[in-house]
């Protein structure tokens, strides 16, 4: 804080006085809202079908309602798992004597039936770079009450992961929902046969003990916003290959940022351009938010000390740059005044 507040001083002379006043009650009111316990990178790849797994359909099991054994520990706030109940309906669920957590991921109301052709949920264990993991994938999935599943076999396919060190990640598969009647791209999917009713795809993290404290990522796929908040959409499917990896701070500092380590930002104040300087090679994600927490910029580190951002066409205000180390899940924070 004190050494933002010198460097506003000493661009005293070229910037509104009004305006820093502004932009420092601002930055006083939101110290504390990006403390999280996940961090959520979304990025393109490829996807990978799974090819040897135990099909739902095939061994004749609940579709509705099965378990998934784990022949690992998997941490889940603060409780670490050796199974989970998974469906078909994107919900899971983490329980024993004295917890219960469900996860969504991509949940919503599916037309489920092994008939359909093509159509299975499917899982398996496996070891995917040094950690252990259980996938689930849904292939050709159906909405309920799609009107266009008949003429066009509206469907889609999708994987969620879940790795031994904590890690949650949703593949995205081969999709064909241009002619669905009931996903419109930028706001969702929506249960129709009455009144067109926007119901997903939800994806959270919640803790039944405390209900009323959601994990929830949003938005667009490119530009998702994550937080502490009532359950909210993915407003556009991604293409085939596209992940969204919830990624877990362990560090041990409150608000799972290194203190010790941190990168260096200049200008700061800027108006636009911004250099940005990492203790250390580095790999992984760069991620621009504004004050409500949405991503309004992300780019790829690729074994470099420094970077580039130019945030000239954003308003002034308070911003913050984070970089998180894909492996290791390290996680740099700091703010940059904009003028």
């Amino acid at each position: 804080m004190i050494n933002i507040v010198l460097a506003i001083l000493d661009y005293n002379q070229q910037i509104n006085t009004m305006k820093y006043i502004s932009i420092l009650l601002l930055l006083l009111i939101n110290q504390g809202i990006f403390c999280q316990n996940y961090t959520v990178l979304s990025f393109q790849s490829e996807y990978q079908p799974l090819t040897d797994y135990t099909s739902i359909c095939e061994e004749g099991l609940d579709e509705g309602d099965f378990d998934v054994e784990f022949d690992f520990d998997f941490p889940y706030q603060d409780t670490v798992f050796r199974s989970i109940n998974a469906n078909n309906r994107g919900i899971y669920s983490f329980y024993n004597v004295d917890d219960w957590f469900t996860i969504a991921l991509l949940n919503f109301i599916y037309d489920s039936n092994c008939n359909h052709q093509g159509e299975d949920t499917r899982y398996t264990i496996t070891e995917l770079d040094g950690l252990k993991v259980a996938i689930v994938e849904n292939t050709i999935l159906r909405l309920a009450n799609d009107e266009s599943i008949d003429e066009f076999d509206s469907s889609f396919t999708f994987q969620n992961r879940f790795f031994e060190d904590g890690s949650i990640e949703i593949h995205f598969g081969e999709s064909n929902l241009e002619n669905s009647t009931a996903y419109i791209e930028g706001e969702g999917f929506y249960l129709t046969g009455g009144p067109p009713t926007p119901l997903g795809p939800y994806i959270y993290l919640q803790d039944y003990d405390t209900s009323d404290e959601i994990f929830s990522v949003s938005g667009h796929f490119d530009e998702l916003t994550y937080g502490i908040s009532g359950p909210s959409v993915l407003s556009v499917i991604p293409p085939t290959g596209w992940i969204i990896r919830l990624q877990p701070i362990t560090l041990d500092t409150e608000d799972g940022v290194n203190e010790e380590v941190t990168i260096t930002l200049s200008p700061n104040p800027t108006s636009g351009q911004l250099r940005v300087v990492m203790p250390d090679m580095f790999s992984g994600s760069l991620i621009v938010r504004d004050m409500t927490g949405k991503t309004i910029k992300q780019s790829l580190i690729n074994n470099q000390k420094e970077t580039q951002v130019d945030l000239s066409q954003y308003d002034s205000g308070i911003y913050t740059v984070e970089v998180i180390n894909t492996n290791s899940g390290l996680r740099l924070v700091e703010r940059v005044v904009v003028y």
